[in-house]
């Protein structure tokens, strides 16, 4: 399923964030580059996921636990 199309309400929902959220993040870099204008892969999400949880666990202050 790696080649399967995410539109921008499907991202919405996976991420659970608002339309305003979605477009500042795409106008900010935030999001991988679209394969077509507010399309993705699911291929390109997980990759994007697995660096975003993985920048966070990096930036959990050691006192934190």
């Amino acid at each position: 399923m790696a080649n399967e199309i995410v539109t921008s309400a499907e991202m919405r929902e996976l991420l659970k964030i608002s339309k305003r959220t979605l477009s500042r993040w795409m106008a900010d870099g935030i999001l991988p580059r679209p394969v077509a204008p507010s399309r993705w892969t699911r291929k390109q999400i997980d990759q994007w996921l697995t660096r975003f949880d993985e920048q966070a666990v990096e930036s959990v202050p050691l006192n934190a636990k």
